[in-house]
């Protein structure tokens, strides 16, 4: 296991995991009071574009869980994780509609998604052979 910026993938890796944790984690600051900023521009873009970038995020986990070894206990739960996440990206995105998932998908659990998926990355980042 190769453990900090080796390869010239982990750049890229920790460059999407910034973007995920800029997407998720600055609207999550502002929603709780911590942060006084006003990211309405970014909150509609968000939401608009939620389930493409929940599907990219997502897919870059599945590429990374390879890249971190699957014997790996960490490796393991990115698949797991990462899969999920592509299912719940992907099926907005090709017309199915779940009513159950469709009703939870508001803005904040996009920003937790978001969120999640950066810190995986990021994770990921130290950790890929």
């Amino acid at each position: 296991m190769a453990f900090g910026f080796d390869a010239d993938k982990s750049w890229l890796s920790l460059l999407f995991a910034v973007i995920m944790l800029v997407l998720g984690g600055i609207p999550l600051l502002v929603h709780f009071g911590i942060l006084a900023l006003n990211i309405s521009f970014l909150t509609g873009t968000i939401v608009k574009f939620a389930s493409f970038v929940i599907a990219g995020g997502a897919l870059f986990l599945i590429i990374d869980s390879f890249m971190e070894g699957l014997d790996e206990p960490n490796g393991v739960f990115t698949i797991i994780i990462g899969l999920v996440l592509l299912v719940l990206g992907i099926l907005p995105i090709i017309g199915i509609t779940i009513p159950f998932i469709g009703s939870i998908l508001t803005p904040i659990v996009y920003y937790f998604i978001f969120t999640i998926e950066g810190i995986l990355l990021f994770i990921g980042t130290f950790f890929m052979d």
